[in-house]
């Protein structure tokens, strides 16, 4: 007993006595040297709450009451001495839908308006995802109208302004709302296609989510001719969402 008590001291005073400490090496390099494989068996994760005690001034608290939020990376140089990176190490994005190239709408769907009464189209495609871990998420798409005529289905040359517009809805709430107005000048004006488009990032919380595209038309009150216009329906149509995992 005596012999393990000499030892512990032993140990206790070369800690306190020496600027380096060596496991399993007499020949320590840094303040803290180990020669072989180490393990922490307890490592908080990143934004996790009542997990660590240290304040983020660095000093003490008495409860396991402190958030754990990592601003830098761990790292190693060929020697195994470990330092830092002033970043976060950057996370594999996730493509939840597009990004192919490929017509994302599949059928078109018309709206009509007159006398300052918007009209929006049914639902032009429904995306429903799950987020495993809080993200950035990317929403971008391209949006055809095309067939745009009076709101009888005459040919519009009427000369007022009207509006085309296109709306992403996430879990119900707008985020994406483009549109683009103008002011036909002749029978001709409005043949063709018009293309809209958008884009929005977000940081999203881990969970279920459903997206909803639509596509909508507005004639200002008193425009009694109005305006009906189709969306979708073509290869130039587009939706992209992609994740980038941020914890």
């Amino acid at each position: 007993m005596k012999k393990k008590l000499t030892i512990i001291t032993f140990l206790v005073i070369n800690i306190f006595t020496y600027s380096q400490v060596g496991i399993a090496t007499q020949t320590p390099t840094e303040t803290f040297d180990v020669e072989g494989t180490a393990r922490i068996r307890s490592l908080p994760l990143n934004g996790t709450t009542n997990t660590i005690n240290t304040k983020i001034d660095g000093t003490k608290s008495n409860a396991k009451d402190q958030t754990f939020t990592a601003i830098k990376t761990v790292v190693s140089d060929n020697n195994g001495v470990i330092g830092t990176l002033n970043y976060l190490p950057a996370q594999n994005s996730v493509i939840i839908t597009g990004a192919n190239g490929t017509d994302a709408i599949m059928t078109s769907k018309t709206a009509s308006s007159k006398n300052g009464v918007a009209g929006t189209t049914p639902p032009l495609l429904t995306k429903v995802f799950t987020l495993n871990k809080k993200s950035m998420v990317t929403f971008s798409y391209n949006l055809s109208v095309g067939d745009i005529t009076t709101s009888t289905g005459a040919s519009l040359m009427d000369g007022t302004s009207k509006r085309l517009a296109s709306r992403l809805l996430l879990n119900g709430s707008v985020i994406i709302n483009e549109g683009i107005p103008f002011s036909n000048s002749g029978s001709y004006y409005a043949s063709g296609y018009f293309y809209l488009n958008g884009s929005r990032t977000i940081l999203l919380n881990a969970g279920s989510y459903t997206l909803n595209m639509e596509g909508n038309v507005f004639a200002w009150a008193g425009d009694n001719i109005g305006i009906t216009a189709t969306f979708g329906g073509t290869s130039d149509d587009q939706l992209d969402i992609i994740a980038v995992p941020v914890e």
